[in-house]
Parts: structure tokens; C-alpha cells; sequence
């Protein structure tokens, strides 16, 4: 529903049923803020580990043989593999859930759930 006026950019008038309250879940805030941080203090990161590496001479070939890339490439599929399973386990929706989108009822927005 639009309130008319002439020559001006249509706005929705407000129907909201009450003041807005805040969401329960302060640490759902801290998370995402900490993840967002990590995000971009991590290439900065990247780089002092790179020079880090480059003057103590790692990145030398003579220092990467084929058993010590090979025993790399073991342990990051390894880590890779175990951290798929984690998500795959200790996240998500049950087996066999029903997803529920959000809705109204009673003029009332119903947020999405999994039953």
C-alpha cells in the first residue's frame, strides 16, 4: 500500500504492528564481527608469514623434496576431509527435515524454520 502524492517517488507507508526490538542473540553479531575480522586481517597475515619464510630461505627448492611434499599433500587432504565431516555433522538441518519458509500470519511475519 503507497500513500499518492503527485510527482514524487511512491514510499511504503509503515504498517508495522510494533516497535522493533533487537534480535536474542548478541554472540550471532560477535561471530559474524570476528569472522569478518579475521577475513581481512588474514592476506596481511599472509604476507608477514611470506617474508617471514623468504628470509629464513624455505622457499629454497633444495628445501622441498618429494617425501616432505608428499607428506604435506597427505595431511591437507586429511585436515580437508576431516573438516568437511565436521560441517557435514555439526551443522545444518536434521535428516529428513522439512524446510518452512517464513510466512504471515496474522499480520505478523513468521520466520523460516526446519521441522
Amino acid at each position: 500500500m503507497y500513500e499518492y502524492r503527485p510527482f514524487a517517488i511512491p514510499v511504503p507507508i509503515c504498517v508495522a504492528a510494533g516497535p522493533r526490538r533487537g534480535r536474542n542473540g548478541g554472540p550471532d553479531v560477535i561471530r559474524l564481527l570476528s569472522f569478518e575480522l579475521a577475513l581481512f586481517v588474514s592476506p596481511f597475515i599472509a604476507y608477514a608469514l611470506f617474508l617471514w619464510v623468504v628470509r629464513k630461505g624455505i622457499v629454497h627448492p633444495a628445501e622441498w623434496s618429494a617425501g616432505v611434499l608428499a607428506v604435506l599433500v597427505v595431511v591437507a587432504v586429511v585436515l580437508t576431509a576431516i573438516g568437511f565431516a565436521a560441517v557435514a555433522q555439526l551443522s545444518g538441518a536434521p535428516a529428513h527435515s522439512d524446510y518452512i519458509p517464513a510466512h504471515l500470519e496474522n499480520g505478523r511475519v513468521v520466520p523460516g524454520v526446519r521441522k
